[in-house]
Parts: C-alpha cells; sequence; structure tokens
C-alpha cells in the first residue's frame, strides 16, 4: 500500500481493493478490511517521522478507507459498525 512506485500503489493495489470491495465483499468483510486500514499500521504509520516515505502508506489508507466506507454506504446502507478500530 505504501510502495514509492505509483503504478503498484496507484493503479495495482488501490484500484484492486476498490474494485474487490465494490464486487465481492460483504459487509462484514468490509468492516474487517477497514478496520485493518485504520491501524497503526497503515493510516498512522510512521506518523511525525520525518524524512520518510510513510507518507505514502497513509495517503493510500486514507483513500482506501474512503472507499470502503463509500462501498459500504452504497450497498449496505442498514448496516453500521460502531467498533471501528478496536
Amino acid at each position: 500500500m505504501g510502495s514509492l512506485d505509483p503504478e503498484l500503489r496507484d493503479r495495482l493495489i488501490w484500484q484492486t481493493l476498490s474494485h474487490w470491495a465494490e464486487l465481492y465483499l460483504d459487509s462484514e468483510q468490509l468492516g474487517i478490511l477497514l478496520n485493518i486500514a485504520l491501524d497503526d499500521e497503515h493510516l498512522y504509520y510512521g506518523l511525525g517521522e520525518q524524512d520518510t516515505d510513510s507518507v505514502f502508506m497513509r495517503s493510500n489508507a486514507s483513500l482506501t478507507i474512503a472507499s470502503f466506507l463509500g462501498t459500504h454506504q452504497t450497498h449496505f446502507p442498514s448496516v453500521w459498525y460502531y467498533s471501528f478500530a478496536q
């Protein structure tokens, strides 16, 4: 997710996750992946570091979270997770 290669990061990883979320994942699976994207190894990875490339992981985690939430709202509007990032 935090690759320096924009082709890998943007076109392969992010688009594949978004595509799978849209077409193949159910509400529970989306919740599991959302909690992973919200954890310290993704959304908060390297927060506060200077002169590192950790921003790529955090920014892609943010994009993934937005995609998962949008997919969830579109396909499962009556289900809401109250336990994000436990």
